[in-house]
Parts: structure tokens; C-alpha cells; sequence
């Protein structure tokens, strides 16, 4: 195993460390094992953005350090907000804080989470001779490691712009508030995975991990065109009257000290430091109280999915080791009582067909569970597609959707990023008109067309899955015809995915522009089911769910991409073109031609060569 320079600097303190009761030579050497298991380990942002192709490419790479470069790339927008106006500097720095705060707590429960939440030892050390407080300490350490380069990566080159801009004692002012921010920061964040663990199960936590990932690419990816857009920069040449609400503020505790270099104090402003010294202080001796009750809730991530803590929905009682608790068991015998009084005497009267009061019951009560439980892209895909076995896989498919965390990572982004386009878009043109509705040309919809920035995404990644292996059901299956199998695929991203999203661009679209927007609407829905069936015929097609999910951005086609982005814009342009040459009342008239291809379309355009049984 390599000699890491962490553990360089380690093999200073051992004779410290061995005096003070720990072995040493175990420490080393866990600690060591860590941070080798930690190289086959990506980053979350890696994961998104490409990076991690090359960490598995090179062995001796650090997926976790070549991922450092985004989060110093990012501390880089904090710069201007130190520069512009350095004499009234409680403005600038509260939104410094509040982007490093927002940065660093997301990447402590994305990428920090692995570190934090390690059981891997657990059934090694569990059964060795190792003292519990060596193996304390290697986790201590461990996260201390982690913690160094998280943070000093995303501080280092504001820390050097305040030392220019509000001299040495701003600079170390800067260096104990990051250090008292990480430390409010951590202990948030373990309080927050020690909660979750005491009312759920690990499996809970999973999925909050990966939405904090999910939001994170998110912000990674359009939240600087959203900043931009909503920062009035001319606040920074204001003075600040204190507020009592800024108690509540954390960013604004860490900005106060630098409003007091300034010479402007008041006894508001000298509460507020208190506030930024105390309240991370008081929340780090929590947090150390609190690590053996946290350790012993972190261990359920070690177990397998289990039952929730959450009672069953439906008025179904909890159950416990298998069986019914007494107060379910005396509810549901009385229950069945009056259900069996009930079939009586609507049999009697012909009401109900024969059978048990058990067998009727079971059945109008298993008729109201598939009832209320019916998403909603089951229910529409039910409509549209008359074939029983594409509904099934309809709701297959989304089913697989709802649980993949990796399709949830690499896809969520793009969706979001296909509302946010259409909106910044019109965003210019709403300036320029004072935000008066009624000025905008109908043309400025046009941007809509901007939602099917997503489609390539979703069509790409169909086509993989973390149990890829049980894709072998597919070749089985009796009368399976792959171009159903595709439809169903595609139709349940689109209903599932993508449809949610678009009713609430539509909902938008229609407020800004009236109603004289309907046919443009109606066009641009027929349209981009439409390039949805071009985009499945210009990718290569595989079975869905039949591959693992590729390293980084490789294997997701991303020559397709931009050549579906350019047909994209090619279909809104022949819509442009036509509403310029024929008027609002011939859109009419192209919809209904677009209605009409969009049938054969999607009856037909998924046959092809696919008219044979998978092979």
C-alpha cells in the first residue's frame, strides 16, 4: 500500500500518540487501509461530470483529489464578492458565507458521507484484538483528512483575496470563522444522519444522500445563470441597519466581525459575533457527546434493508418480527366481523357473487389498494397504449426509474436544467419590457422547445441499470417483441419524467403568454413527441435495463446528443418559420398536421428491425 504523505506527517506524533495508550502500528495501518480502499471510491461530482473514467483508467489516481480542481474552480465566483465594495463589507460577505456554507455542507453529505458514515470495519476490526479507542481515533483522523483538503480547497483562494483586501487581522478573522463554520457545519450534518437513522432506516439516508448529490450537479451546472440573474450588486454600496432577524442568519454571524473592521459597532453587531463564536462551539461539544449513541445508529447502514419505522399505509397496523402487534390483531378481527355481517346480507339480496367473507373482502380491499396506489404515469399509460403487456412494462419501467440512485444522479440534473433554459431565456425579454406581460410577441414561446434538452439525456440512459443481469428475463419471456419493449420504456420516461416538469412549463408559458398561446403550445407538444421517436431512432438501440451504468459521461452518446440538440433546434425553426410566413391562425393547421404524424410515428417508428423477439 502506498505511504501517503497524511501518514508522513502521522509518523511525527506516534510516540505522542503510543504514550497516550493507542497502538500505534494498528492506527497506521487502518488508517492506511482507508485511504487505499478510498482511491476505487468516486466523487459525486465526478460521477456527474466525467471525471470518473479517468480515476479508473489510472490505478494510482485519487478519484477523491482529482475532483478537488471543480471545488477551487467554484471558490473562484466567491472573488468579486470580496473586491467590489471592501467598506461595507456585512453585504458581500454574508453572500461569500452563505455560497461556501451551501457548498461545503452539500459536499459534506455527498462526497463527506462516505467517510463519515464508513462501516467497512466493522466486521474486520469487530473480531481483532484492536482497542475500540484506536479504532475511534483512525475514524477521527480519517475525517479530519478529509475535511483538511474539502476545505481548504474551497477557502484557499478567498482567504489569500482578504488578506489583501481587509489586511492581516481580517485574515485571521477568516481563518477562525472557517474553522468555527466547519465545525457548526459537521455537527449539523451528523445531527441531521443521526435523526434520520433514529425514526428510519439506512436505506432512508441512502436516498437523502443522493438527492443532496442530485442537487449539488444541479447547482453545479446552472445555479452561477441563476445567480447572476437574482444578486442586485448595487446592495453592496449600502450600509446595513442591524435587523433582529439576523440572528437567525448564520452567514450573516460570520460576516458581522468584518462589518466591526470597518469602525461601524453597535451592540447588535457584537451579539451577532457571540453568535458565531458560541453557537459552533456549543454545537461540536453536541456532536462529541453524541458520537457513541451516533456510531451505534450508524451501524445500520452495515445491515440490510429492513422494515420501516413508519407504519404500514392503508390503516394496515405495523408489524413486528412478522406478526401483527395486539391492537392490530384486535382491530382487524373486528374488522372482519363487520365485513362478514356486510357479505351476509348482500348476498342475501343477490348483491355480491359467492365465495368467503375472506375472499371478498380480499378482494375489494386489494381493488382499493391497487386504486389509491396507481401513479400516475400508469394510469395515463393505460390509456394510450392498448397492448396489456406494454402497460405492464410501463409500469415496470417506472418502477425501475423510482429506485435507480445512479439514474436519479446522472438524469435529474439535465431535467432540471431543461426548465431552468426556457425561463432564463425569457428572462432578458421580461427586462426589457418592465415585466409587462402583455408586450411579449407569442415568437419568445418558441423557447419551450428548450424542455426537450432532456429528452436525449432520458433515451440515452434507458438503456442501463444497476441489476442490468436480470435483463436475461427479456430474452425468456414468451411474445416479447423488442419494439414494445422500447415504446414502453420511452413512453414511461416521458410520463413519469418528463411530463410532471413540462405541465408546469405549460402552466407558466400559458400565464406570460394568455391563451393566444394554445396553438403554439399544440405545435410544440406534437413536435417534441415526435423528435422523442427521432431521438430513440438515432441512437443505437439496446435492450433497456441491459447495461451497467457507464464511467463518468463515456458510453452515453454524446455525438448523439448534439446532433439531437441541432435537430431540436432545426424542428423549432421550421415552427418559427411557419408562424412568420403563415400567421397564428395556420399554427392551427400545422398541429394538426404534426398530431397526425405523431400517430404513425409512434405506431410505427419503433418496428423497424425490431419486429423480431430480443435476442
Amino acid at each position: 500500500m502506498k505511504n501517503f504523505a497524511a501518514l508522513r506527517v502521522l509518523d511525527r506524533f506516534s510516540g505522542m500518540l503510543t504514550r497516550s495508550g493507542y497502538d500505534y502500528p494498528a492506527l497506521r495501518i487502518i488508517l492506511q487501509a482507508k485511504l487505499t480502499m478510498d482511491r476505487r471510491r468516486p466523487s459525486g461530482l465526478l460521477s456527474t461530470f466525467g471525471g470518473r473514467k479517468k480515476a479508473e483508467e489510472n490505478p494510482n489516481r485519487n478519484a477523491f483529489f482529482s475532483s478537488l480542481w471543480v471545488y477551487a474552480l467554484v471558490s473562484v465566483f466567491t472573488l468579486p464578492l470580496l473586491v467590489i465594495t471592501p467598506e461595507t463589507p456585512l453585504f458581500g460577505m454574508s453572500l461569500v458565507f452563505s455560497m461556501q456554507m451551501f457548498l461545503l455542507s452539500a459536499l459534506l453529505m455527498s462526497d463527506f458521507s462516505a467517510v463519515m458514515l464508513d462501516t467497512r470495519d466493522l466486521a474486520i476490526l469487530g473480531s481483532k484484538p484492536v482497542p475500540s479507542g484506536t479504532r475511534g481515533l483512525a475514524k477521527l483522523l480519517h475525517i479530519a483528512i478529509y475535511l483538511f483538503w474539502i476545505v481548504s480547497t474551497l477557502t484557499l483562494l478567498p482567504l489569500i483575496a482578504v488578506l489583501f483586501v481587509h489586511g492581516p487581522l481580517g485574515f485571521l478573522i477568516y481563518l477562525v470563522e472557517i474553522l468555527l463554520m466547519t465545525a457548526l457545519l459537521v455537527s449539523m450534518t451528523a445531527g441531521a444522519y443521526y435523526l434520520v437513522l433514529r425514526f428510519w432506516d439506512g436505506e432512508k439516508l441512502k436516498d437523502m444522500i443522493n438527492y443532496v448529490q442530485i442537487i449539488l450537479a444541479t447547482v453545479m451546472a446552472v445555479g452561477y445563470q441563476v445567480a447572476i440573474r437574482l444578486i442586485d450588486f448595487s446592495l453592496l454600496e449600502q450600509s446595513f441597519q442591524t435587523r433582529w432577524w439576523w440572528v437567525l442568519v448564520p452567514p450573516v454571524w460570520f460576516a458581522a466581525p468584518f462589518e466591526l473592521l470597518t469602525g461601524r459597532e453597535s451592540g447588535g453587531l457584537y451579539g451577532i459575533v457571540l453568535l458565531a463564536l458560541i453557537v459552533p462551539l456549543l454545537a461540536l461539544f453536541i456532536y462529541i457527546r453524541m458520537l457513541p449513541a451516533f456510531e451505534r445508529q450508524v451501524q445500520k447502514l452495515a445491515q440490510k434493508d429492513g422494515e420501516s419505522k413508519l407504519p404500514v399505509r392503508y390503516g394496515r397496523k405495523h408489524k413486528r418480527d412478522g406478526m401483527p402487534s395486539r391492537a392490530g390483531a384486535h382491530g382487524q378481527g373486528q374488522k372482519q366481523v363487520q365485513v362478514q355481517k356486510q357479505v351476509q346480507e348482500k348476498r342475501s339480496k343477490g348483491a355480491l357473487p359467492s365465495g368467503s367473507a375472506d375472499e371478498v373482502h380480499s378482494q375489494k380491499r386489494g381493488l382499493q389498494v391497487r386504486w389509491k396506489r396507481r401513479p400516475l404515469h400508469v394510469w395515463l399509460g393505460d390509456r394510450l397504449l392498448h397492448d396489456p403487456l406494454e402497460r405492464g412494462l410501463v409500469q415496470f419501467a417506472g418502477t425501475i426509474f423510482s429506485r435507480e440512485r445512479e439514474f436519479k444522479l446522472k438524469v435529474y440534473p439535465g431535467l432540471v436544467f431543461s426548465v431552468i433554459f426556457p425561463i432564463l431565456a425569457l428572462t432578458p425579454a421580461l427586462q426589457n419590457e418592465g415585466f409587462r406581460l402583455s408586450g411579449l410577441s407569442p415568437a419568445l414561446g418558441m423557447t419551450l422547445y428548450g424542455a426537450g434538452l432532456c429528452v436525449p439525456m432520458l433515451l440515452a440512459m434507458i438503456s442501463f441499470s444497476n441489476r442490468y443481469k436480470a435483463a436475461w428475463i427479456f430474452h425468456t419471456a414468451p411474445d416479447l417483441q423488442e419494439n414494445k419493449l422500447h415504446r414502453a420504456a420511452v413512453t414511461a420516461a416521458l410520463l413519469k419524467l418528463f411530463l410532471p416538469l413540462y405541465s408546469v412549463m405549460v402552466i407558466m408559458f400559458l400565464i406570460v403568454f394568455k391563451f393566444g398561446f394554445l396553438p403554439h403550445l399544440a405545435a410544440i407538444t406534437f413536435a417534441l413527441m415526435i423528435y422523442t421517436v427521432i431521438g430513440y431512432r438515432v441512437f443505437p438501440r439496446s435492450l433497456p435495463f441491459s447495461k451497467p451504468y457507464p464511467t463518468g459521461n463515456s458510453g452515453t452518446g454524446n455525438g448523439y446528443v448534439f446532433l439531437l440538440m441541432f435537430i431540436l433546434s432545426v424542428i423549432a425553426g421550421v415552427h418559427l418559420l411557419v408562424y412568420s410566413l403563415a400567421g397564428a391562425d395556420w399554427i392551427w393547421v400545422y398541429a394538426a398536421i404534426l398530431a397526425i404524424i405523431n400517430y404513425f410515428v409512434w405506431k410505427h417508428g419503433f418496428i423497424g428491425e425490431n419486429r423480431r423477439k430480443p435476442q
